[in-house]
């Protein structure tokens, strides 16, 4: 009994440490994120990464089933046992309770807390503002013309002409990405440390339905990713979720970070990648201040662009308006609005105030 009540007791646990780091982001920053998550993440990291295949999946399809087995043979000890069904009854909620606050307390401690460190901006010295539209449009046509330049350096293509990747395996991509990382890592402290290799998600395509591309999952210490999508988009999602390992949790900075890292990388594909996912993001921001100029910003894309975006699009129709989709979308917004992303989903596309503030830095130098 005492050791249960030690484990409930890690869920108030969880809210003052959760509510500590909120108020103190030095504590987020330098206890958490630079301290006990680095540690965590070294030692879990390695042990997992030692699997090819994801564990999270594995959980996905293993847990529910031993979930319900578990469930069943509780029940059926309450029916058998008249004289203890109540004992039997009251012990099941206090050890589902017992897990329940385990890992609420696991999840906030290597990964709830890290919302809370100093933010990118910070980090990167950079200036977020109100932003023109005339800098926006400037942001647009830069990305547009580096994206374009490198497109034109790809000629491996699919027969509708969007590119296929020239990348042998999975793995290969994974340790460009790892490399870019390490790049990174030797201008910004927080990511001089190792990272391990991303995972593809065997049921990709299934995943595609949900609407996600990449998933982080703390508890395994994987980045899980589909590998169904377009090719040309798949690197940026890998750095993407690779971000989130390094403890850096909110949506719209893990795009910046992976924009970072992909730019700096001595992939072609990575490079490429990284601009494309920064020209959609602006892109679409533009759309909606100036759609002139958003019509016009199509001028500067290269053939090769018009055909990943064209295939890309062909590509999410066919995981359009359905159920899976919306109910993912929304545990997704919930799951962002409780750890402080009060956007939501919309929190993604954030990364343009933090692109629009890199690019004003870079044209200062």
């Amino acid at each position: 009994m005492k050791k249960k009540l030690i484990l409930i007791g890690l869920l108030p646990l969880a809210i003052i440490i959760n509510l500590i780091a909120r108020n103190s982001p030095f504590v987020a920053e330098y206890i958490f994120a630079r301290g006990i998550y680095r540690l965590y993440a070294g030692i879990w990291g390695s042990i997992t990464s030692i699997f090819p295949f994801s564990l999270m999946e594995l959980g996905i399809i293993v847990l529910p089933i031993a979930a319900i087995v578990v469930i069943v043979l509780w029940i059926k000890g309450i029916i058998k046992n008249k004289g203890e069904r109540l004992k039997r009854f009251g012990n099941g909620i206090l050890n589902l309770i017992c897990v329940l606050s385990v890992v609420v307390f696991w999840f906030t401690c290597f990964c709830g807390v890290n919302y809370h460190r100093y933010t990118v901006a910070e980090i990167m010295d950079l200036e977020v503002r109100d932003s023109s539209v005339e800098e926006l449009n400037e942001l647009c046509i830069y990305l547009a013309d580096k994206a374009s330049d490198l497109r034109k350096d790809i000629t491996n293509e699919k027969d509708n002409g969007a590119m296929l990747t020239s990348y042998k395996s999975f793995g290969a991509l994974t340790k460009d990405a790892r490399k870019a990382y390490d790049k990174l890592g030797e201008t910004y402290e927080q990511f001089d440390y190792k990272n391990f290799r991303a995972k593809p998600v065997l049921f990709s395509h299934f995943m595609s339905y949900t609407h996600i591309v990449g998933v982080y999952c703390v508890f395994s210490m994987e980045t899980n990713i589909n590998t169904d999508v377009p090719d040309y988009s798949i690197p940026d999602t890998v750095l993407h979720e690779m971000a989130h390992s390094y403890g850096f949790m909110r949506e719209d900075e893990a795009n910046f970070i992976a924009f970072m890292a992909g730019i700096n990388s001595d992939s072609l594909e990575i490079q490429y990648s990284a601009y494309a996912h920064a020209l959609i993001l602006a892109g679409n921001k533009l759309a909606g201040k100036n759609y002139d100029l958003y019509n016009k910003l199509w001028t500067h894309y290269d053939q090769g662009i018009i055909n990943d975006f064209f295939d890309n699009s062909e590509y999410w129709k066919q995981f359009e308006d359905t159920v899976i989709e919306e109910v993912s979308d929304a545990v997704n917004d919930t799951y962002l609005k409780v750890n402080d992303q009060k956007d939501g989903v919309e929190s993604y596309g954030r990364m343009v105030d933090l692109l629009l503030a890199w690019h004003r830095q870079t044209n200062s130098k």
